[in-house]
C-alpha cells in the first residue's frame, strides 16, 4: 500500500527526472548565471524518465520470487504509471532528440549506449552492465556528468569544461555510493560486488565525504577560474554542506526517502541556492 501520494512522484520517476533537470541547470547557472530553456532540457527530462522507468521495470522483473523488498513492492503497485510515464519519455525524446545540434545528436551517443547497456541485458546470461563488480557508480557519475556539462556547454561555453565536468563527476559518485549501501542485501543475492560490500559502511561513507569535498574544489576552481560567476559561490557552498549532512545520516536500513528522496534532492537544492544567490547579488547591485 502506498504510504503517502509523495510515494507516486518518487516512485513514477517524475522526481528523478526533476532532479536531472535541476543539475543541468545548476551547470547552466555556474557557466551562464542563467538559465536558457532550449529542446535538449526537455529531452534531459524526458530521457530521464524513459531510462529510469525502463531501469525499474527490468529491475523488479529479475528478483526472484519472494525477494521483493517494500521499495520495489511499491514501484510494482505503480507499474502501469512507470510504464505509461516511461512510454511518454521516449516518444518525446525521440522527437526532441532531432531538435539538437549534430554536435549534440553526435555526443549523445556514449552515454546513450551505456544508459541502455545499463538496464537492458545484452549477453546471454542476461547480465547488464549494472551487473557487473564495481562499476555501476562509475558508469552513473560518468553519464550524468557527461548529459549535464559536456552536452550542453561543448559548443557554447568550453572554457574550464572539464574542471566542471569532474566536479559533476565526484558530486554525483558521492551522492549515489550511499545508494550501494541501501543496495547491499539485493546486491549480495544477485551476486553483484559493490564498493561497500567490500569496504563496508563506515570506509563507503568516509569515500563519499572524500568524493564530495574534491568536487566541492574542482567545482570553485571552476566558479572563480572560468566562468566568473562569483555570485554563486555563497550558494554553491551551502548546497554542499547540505548534501554533506545528508550524506552523514547514511547508514545500512536507512528509510528509502533519505536516498531516493534527500540524496537525489541534492541536485535540485543545489540549483535552488545557486539561483537565489545570484538573484540576491544582482537585486543588491
Amino acid at each position: 500500500m502506498l504510504r503517502k501520494p509523495i510515494d507516486i512522484l518518487l516512485y513514477s520517476n517524475v522526481y528523478i527526472a526533476l532532479c536531472a533537470l535541476a543539475l543541468l541547470w545548476s551547470s547552466q547557472l555556474l557557466a551562464f548565471s542563467r538559465v536558457a530553456i532550449n529542446p535538449y532540457d526537455g529531452l534531459v527530462f524526458s530521457a530521464s524518465l524513459f531510462i529510469y522507468a525502463a531501469h525499474r521495470l527490468v529491475g523488479i522483473h529479475k528478483l526472484k520470487a519472494g525477494k521483493v523488498d517494500e521499495r520495489h513492492g511499491l514501484i510494482q503497485q505503480i507499474e502501469p504509471l512507470v510504464i505509461f510515464l516511461g512510454s511518454i519519455g521516449l516518444v518525446v525524446s525521440v522527437f526532441l532528440f532531432f531538435g539538437l545540434s549534430t554536435m549534440q545528436q553526435v555526443l549523445l551517443i556514449f552515454p546513450g549506449l551505456i544508459s541502455l547497456a545499463y538496464i537492458i541485458p545484452f549477453t546471454r546470461k542476461g547480465r547488464r552492465l549494472r551487473d557487473y563488480p564495481f562499476i555501476k557508480v562509475f558508469l552513473i557519475a560518468f553519464t550524468w556528468a557527461w548529459v549535464t556539462v559536456i552536452i550542453p556547454l561543448w559548443e557554447v561555453r568550453p572554457e574550464g569544461i572539464w574542471w566542471l565536468l569532474f566536479e559533476r563527476f565526484f558530486f554525483i559518485l558521492a551522492i549515489t555510493l550511499p545508494f550501494d549501501i541501501r543496495d547491499m542485501e539485493l546486491d549480495t543475492l544477485q551476486g553483484v560486488s559493490t564498493l561497500p560490500t567490500v569496504l563496508g559502511v563506515e570506509k563507503t561513507k568516509r569515500l563519499s565525504f572524500i568524493m564530495l569535498g574534491i568536487s566541492i574544489v574542482l567545482g570553485i576552481i571552476y566558479i572563480l577560474g572560468f566562468s566568473l560567476q562569483y555570485s554563486a559561490v555563497n550558494g554553491y557552498i551551502l548546497a554542499g554542506l547540505y548534501t554533506f549532512y545528508f550524506l552523514n545520516k547514511v547508514k545500512k536500513g536507512a528509510n528509502d526517502y533519505l536516498f531516493t528522496g534527500w540524496l537525489d534532492g541534492t541536485m535540485i537544492v543545489q540549483f535552488l541556492l545557486i539561483q537565489l544567490f545570484i538573484f540576491l547579488m544582482g537585486t543588491w547591485r
